[in-house]
């Protein structure tokens, strides 16, 4: 392979692991869930996930590096929401692997099911 084509390479998974990086915590990927129900300001995220405004400002922002989400000004308020209709689908399908080859996804579905009934 000559070098422009390995340095392509390169260059193109590191981008891609950005993306990585913004899925690689479990409060991302709840801050995730919960934009894909309706984009919300920090302290509504704060409040829904249990952190700290300050912890929560900081997943933000790694998802914001990771152009996994985005922002909108309302006046003073900074609105977060995802990049696009895409991540939606991205964590959906995650949420679907993790559920078809995660026993232990499948043991907390079990679980949460026993619960229920």
């Amino acid at each position: 392979m000559n070098q422009q084509a390995v340095e392509y390479k390169h260059q193109l998974y590191k981008e891609l692991s950005r993306v990585g990086k913004g899925l690689s915590s479990d409060k991302r990927l709840e801050i995730l869930d919960l934009l894909s129900q309706s984009p919300k300001v920090v302290d509504r995220i704060a409040q829904e996930t249990g952190m700290s405004v300050a912890n929560t400002s900081r997943h933000l922002q790694v998802l914001k590096d990771s152009r996994l989400v985005r922002t909108v000004k309302d006046g003073n308020h900074v609105i977060y929401q995802l990049s696009s209709p895409q991540i939606n689908e991205l964590v959906a399908l995650l949420v679907s692997v993790g559920e078809n080859e995660l026993s232990e996804v499948k043991m907390l579905h079990a679980r949460a099911n026993r619960q229920e009934g």
